[in-house]
C-alpha cells in the first residue's frame, strides 16, 4: 500500500538527518525510504532514513551522528548522474509525440519530451522537459529546441521558462509553428499529486522506452550541474519492481537520454502525473535506481497546467 511520508513516525528524525546531509560533501541525498530486506516481501519492508554516499566509506563523524538517530537507518553507496545524451538517431514513430520522443537542445544534447503542458495565462501549448537538457549551460529565454514527432519535418520551440533549484530541474519551450499537439499525451495526464512510498510508476524515455518502477524513497538529493556546482533538489527515488522481487541489480529502468520523461501512475486511458525524470544511479548494494523531481511542484513553479480547458473561467484567454 502506498505510504505518504509526512505521516511516518520517523518524520522528525528525518528532518534532523536532512540538516546533517548538507554538511558532508560525500552525501548525495537523504531520504525516507524502504529498507531492502531479501528475506521479507516488499510490502513489509520497514521505512527508515537513508543516506546516499558517493564514497565507499561513511565519514566517521557522520557515522557518529547517524548512530544518535532514533529511527532505522541505512547508507547506500552510489553516484547520481544526470541522464542527457549526445546527439542520437531520432525516434521516427509517426503516431505519438510524447511516448519516448527525443528533444534536442541548441547544442544537440538529447533528452526526452515529457509531456505537453499549457500556460495558465492563455492556454498556449508548451513542451516540458528537464532544464539540464534544454538549457545545459544555463537558462536563457529564447533558446531553440528541436523535436521530431514523426517521419515528417522537425518542429521547433523556444525555451520560455526554466527552474533549477530545490523545486526541481525543469524547462518549458513554446511551440513556434502550426503543429498542434492536441491529444498528444497518451495516456492523458489530467491530474497530478505528490508521490507516496510504494507507488508503482511508469515512464516513457527516448533511450529506454517504457519502464516501470516502485517509489522506494522520498527526500532531497544533490546533483552536479554542467558548471560544476551542486544543487539540492526535492524529489524521489525509483527502483525496478522486478529488481526488488528478484534482487537483480542489473535491470535498467533509465539511462542517458531519458532526462525529461514524466513518471506517472497508470490508470488506463488516463494517468496521474507524479515526477519529472532527472537522473539515474546504479548502486553497490541495491537495485538500479532513477531519480525524479515532483511534477506538481514543477508545474506550479512554471505556471502551467497538464491540460487546458478553454471553458475554465480561472484562466486568462489571449
Amino acid at each position: 500500500m502506498a505510504t505518504p511520508i509526512h505521516s511516518d513516525k520517523h518524520w522528525p528524525e528525518y528532518n534532523r538527518a536532512q540538516k546533517w546531509g548538507r554538511i558532508f560533501a560525500e552525501v548525495r541525498g537523504v531520504d525516507l525510504g524502504l529498507l531492502h530486506d531479501p528475506d521479507t516481501p516488499l510490502p513489509h519492508w520497514r521505512i527508515g532514513i537513508r543516506f546516499l554516499i558517493d564514497s565507499e566509506k561513511t565519514p566517521p563523524k557522520l557515522e557518529r551522528l547517524i548512530s544518535t538517530l532514533k529511527a532505522p537507518t541505512r547508507t547506500i553507496t552510489g553516484l547520481l548522474k544526470c541522464e542527457k545524451a549526445e546527439p542520437g538517431q531520432p525516434n521516427m514513430d509517426p503516431s505519438l509525440l510524447v511516448k519516448g520522443q527525443p528533444v534536442y537542445s541548441k547544442w544537440g544534447h538529447r533528452g526526452s519530451l515529457g509531456m505537453v503542458v499549457y500556460s495558465k495565462k492563455n492556454g498556449e501549448p508548451h513542451l516540458l522537459s528537464s532544464a539540464h537538457v534544454l538549457c545545459p549551460f544555463g537558462y536563457r529565454r529564447g533558446l531553440p529546441v528541436r523535436f521530431e514527432p514523426g517521419a515528417g519535418k522537425p518542429h521547433y520551440a523556444v525555451v520560455s521558462r526554466a527552474i533549477s533549484d530545490n523545486r526541481g530541474d525543469a524547462a518549458i519551450a513554446k511551440l513556434l509553428d502550426s503543429y498542434h499537439p492536441r491529444l498528444a499525451n497518451q495516456p492523458a495526464i489530467r491530474s497530478t499529486r505528490l508521490v507516496r512510498l510504494r507507488d508503482v510508476v511508469t515512464k516513457y524515455g527516448s533511450a529506454t522506452d517504457k519502464t516501470q518502477g516502485i517509489v522506494d524513497g522520498i527526500g532531497r538529493y544533490r546533483f552536479l550541474g554542467e558548471d560544476g556546482q551542486t544543487q539540492w533538489i526535492r524529489g524521489f527515488r525509483i527502483v525496478p519492481v522486478d529488481g526488488h522481487a528478484t534482487h537483480d541489480t542489473r535491470r535498467e529502468i533509465s539511462t542517458a537520454g531519458d532526462s525529461g520523461a514524466v513518471w506517472f501512475i497508470d490508470r488506463g486511458r488516463e494517468a496521474i502525473g507524479v515526477g519529472l525524470h532527472i537522473a539515474g544511479e546504479s548502486t553497490v548494494d541495491e537495485a538500479e535506481c532513477a531519480f525524479a523531481c515532483h511534477l506538481p511542484i514543477v508545474l506550479d513553479a512554471l505556471d502551467v497546467h497538464p491540460f487546458y480547458d478553454p471553458q475554465d473561467p480561472s484562466l486568462g484567454h489571449a
